[in-house]
């Protein structure tokens, strides 16, 4: 069955990221969910968003060179 290509290299790549796309969006539904209730709600959306930038800036310097291997 060919779902949306039926370009083998783009499924294979696609297969070897399968794991990120499914904790992804386990993982950073808690961002949105309880840091926008937190600081939108208390009216504080600059800490939200430094808070954010640093957190993506760390994870994502240290995640690409493991990805990427």
């Amino acid at each position: 069955m060919v779902a949306l290509t039926s370009l083998h290299e783009l499924r294979a790549l696609a297969h070897y990221y399968l794991l990120w796309q499914v904790v992804l969006p386990l993982v950073s539904v808690w961002c949105y969910s309880l840091l926008d209730s937190i600081f939108i709600g208390a009216g504080r959306g600059a800490e939200m968003r430094n808070s954010v930038v640093a957190v993506g800036y760390v994870l994502t310097l240290f995640s690409v060179p493991w990805i990427d291997t």
